[in-house]
């Protein structure tokens, strides 16, 4: 990063990939990222000077940030809020804006995110089939959702999964409450 900050023909580029690197951290060594942590930095970086919306999204869908906040581990029936809480207090929102509610509210908006979230994971499978068309070890620490539909099974891109024991969606309502102009 330093020699690229200072020789770069970029830098506005890579002033931003280290803001957007900051704000969305994950701490490397640790949480078993360090095979996915050189993508996060390629998803940052080609997302830093574009919308936020898409920087956000492939954040949140990257094995990096699914594993760093354990929603990997999150179900519809123990929803996790570590990455639906950083989505909101860190991540989009801020602190001050979402803890001038009622504290009841904004931990059931919390909780809302979380459930919204849950189903999205980090394939860890250990499938050997290295034929053409099969689920290689290529498909371990893919993004994959994990809709109700698919209880036990696990779909990336076009390929299903079955027998994989995986977070669902919990496929229920959910309301944000006040706290984004909803009633």
């Amino acid at each position: 990063y330093s020699a690229r900050a200072l020789w770069s023909k970029r830098q506005l580029l890579t002033v931003m990939e280290d803001f957007w690197g900051n704000h969305f951290n994950v701490t490397v060594p640790g949480d078993n990222i360090d095979d996915s942590r050189a993508h996060y930095s390629y998803v940052i970086r080609t997302n830093a000077l574009g919308k936020f919306s898409t920087l956000l999204r492939g954040i949140s869908k990257h094995p990096s940030m699914l594993t760093y906040l354990n929603n990997r581990e999150s179900t519809y029936e123990h929803p996790n809020e570590n990455q639906g809480r950083e989505l909101l207090e860190l991540h989009t929102v801020g602190v001050d804006y979402f803890y001038s509610y009622p504290q009841a509210e904004v931990q059931a908006t919390i909780v809302a995110v979380a459930r919204a979230l849950t189903g999205w994971g980090r394939y860890r499978g250990n499938f050997n089939d290295t034929t053409p068309g099969g689920t290689g070890t290529a498909l371990r620490g893919t993004f994959f959702y994990n809709s109700g539909t698919l209880r036990n099974q696990v779909r990336i891109g076009t390929t299903t999964l079955n027998n994989v024991v995986a977070g669902v969606h919990d496929t229920g309502a959910k309301a944000l409450g006040t706290l984004f102009g909803a009633a």
